[in-house]
């Protein structure tokens, strides 16, 4: 374990914004001795960066711990060594959230092996799974938070996603076709919540041009892959789902309406200085750490963040929006993280209980709608809908009353994360209510026809094209889905008061 006093921690960064944006003036937290961080992870109670890129600038290589950035300096110590290799590489990690079996607290990395011969995923410094080759000394990590890729260790290799369940088994890879190798290298990846529109409970993958990642000239923009939930294990990435503004994105993360924090920041970059810097020694003070404050990620709050090498940050709808959010082109950005917050505690209420209380509001964007299936809904709209009796057995209005139910339920901040309910994984059963509703029949892990007459997406604003039989396929579909909401909702199976440490709208809804 080594120890350095790293003075000077704070200071400001010149920023340019885009349109709207509020002025950002984030912290700048100095590497060890000065050389670029570039894998990161944060906690409540601790900040972690890794590096050297290279070991030949003598520093050795590990995963280091800053405990404090709250005043002018800070001890940073070095917890986890990384096997000394020659090859170079990007570190990144991920601190497990303790989902899926796996421990709250561990430290996951990627590097080179002790043998410099091939890629590993280091357990807390110790060699835990083999990164799929080729390797060239970059693969992303992070964990399923959400739980519809199965909670699930996930690596990002420039070729292709890779999950892993906590004994280190393989629990399902998605290869890039043959054409999309040829063209791009993926670089990261992030499982989206429910409440993402665009897809939700979909894993998104960034990618850069292969011109690009081989310095070529006049390369093109990076692009967005997505993988959505169900989809079987060994089916090739082929689609393009959309185009980055910038040449290379470096991470995605998903910014929560809730923020949680480390010494006050929510969001934190690891930066390298430019390329030409990025091989020195020691002194050069060439690294720097981005902190931003929940107040300053506002305009970020539903939306995810993806930090670009050339030293842009943009905020990301989930389908084709980007807005610019952070511009410092003396750098180039390489990891980033959110600080995650505890696991929520509530107890979920019944659709009954909603149809006579308030939404809470951070269930509804900034214009006061709600996207379910595809579909935007007001707080009004959704009430109506609740209020309207499923006639004739409705298998879509009995779904949607259950859907409507466990998403409020979700955003008043009801247990979520693991939880399942007549043997099925609840946030899978919300993604695959959303599906359903949005696409209908066929797709992934639902085969079938749609009944004559139904209109997708589905919208329950409408007076024709939203009844659902439950006989049909479709509505088997519904029935078996809207049983496992159902048994959510009335915390069937989590020995808890309906509604209690739930946090609703302010205004009772009257009927």
């Amino acid at each position: 374990m080594k120890t350095f006093f790293v003075c000077s921690l704070l200071g400001l960064i010149s920023v340019a914004v885009g349109p709207a944006q509020t002025l950002l003036t984030p912290t700048t937290a100095s590497a060890p001795d000065g050389i670029a961080p570039n894998g990161i992870g944060a906690t409540t109670g601790e900040l972690l960066f890794s590096e050297p890129y290279c070991t030949s600038t003598g520093q050795p290589r590990g995963i280091y711990s800053v405990t404090s950035i709250s005043g002018t300096s800070a001890s940073v110590v070095e917890t986890t060594p990384l096997p000394e290799t020659t090859n170079c590489a990007e570190n990144y990690l991920y601190i497990s959230p303790g989902l899926g079996g796996f421990t709250a607290g561990d430290v996951y990395a990627a590097g080179w092996n002790s043998a410099n011969t091939a890629g590993e995923i280091y357990k807390n410094g110790s060699a835990f799974v083999p990164i799929p080759g080729p390797y060239y000394g970059h693969a992303g990590v992070t964990f399923d938070t959400i739980g519809t890729f199965k909670f699930a260790l996930i690596v990002t290799t420039t070729s292709g996603v890779f999950g892993y369940d906590s004994m280190g088994n393989s629990i399902f890879s998605y290869p890039l076709s043959s054409q999309l190798a040829g063209s791009y290298v993926l670089e990261s990846a992030t499982v989206a919540p429910l409440s993402n529109p665009a897809c939700p409970g979909c894993l998104y993958i960034t990618a850069e041009s292969l011109i690009a990642a081989n310095g070529g000239a006049n390369p093109p923009p990076g692009v967005i892959f997505v993988v959505r939930p169900n989809t079987a294990g060994g089916t090739q990435i082929t689609t393009v789902w959309a185009t980055t503004p910038y040449l290379e994105p470096e991470n995605v993360l998903f910014i929560n309406s809730q923020s949680c924090t480390f010494d006050g920041y929510s969001y934190f970059v690891s930066i390298y200085a430019m390329d030409g810097q990025i091989r020195q020694g020691s002194n050069t003070n060439s690294g720097a750490i981005l902190a931003f404050t929940p107040a300053q990620l506002t305009a970020a709050r539903g939306q995810f963040l993806i930090a670009f090498e050339d030293g842009h940050i943009t905020t990301y709808d989930g389908a084709s929006s980007f807005t610019n959010f952070y511009t410092n082109t003396n750098y180039q950005f390489e990891g980033a993280t959110t600080v995650a917050c505890p696991a929520a505690t509530g107890c979920p209420a019944t659709q009954g209980f909603w149809k006579n209380h308030g939404f809470p509001s951070n269930l509804f964007n900034a214009q006061g709608q709600v996207s379910i299936a595809g579909v935007n809904y007001t707080a009004g709209q959704l009430h109506t809908i609740l209020d309207t009796a499923p006639k004739g057995g409705d298998a879509a209005l009995i779904l949607m009353h259950q859907l409507i139910a466990a998403l409020a339920n979700i955003a008043a901040g009801a247990q979520i994360t693991g939880v399942t309910e007549l043997g099925m994984n609840v946030s899978t059963a919300i993604t695959d209510a959303e599906s359903l509703l949005q696409f209908g029949l066929s797709q992934p892990g639902f085969p079938g026809s749609n009944p004559a007459g139904v209109t997708f997406p589905i919208n329950f604003n409408s007076s024709s094209g939203n009844f659902v039989q439950s006989s049909t396929t479709l509505g088997g579909y519904f029935t078996t889905l809207a049983n496992v909401l159902d048994a959510y909702n009335s915390a069937q199976g989590l020995n808890c008061q309906e509604g209690s440490g739930l946090t609703s709208g302010s205004n009772i809804h009257q009927k």
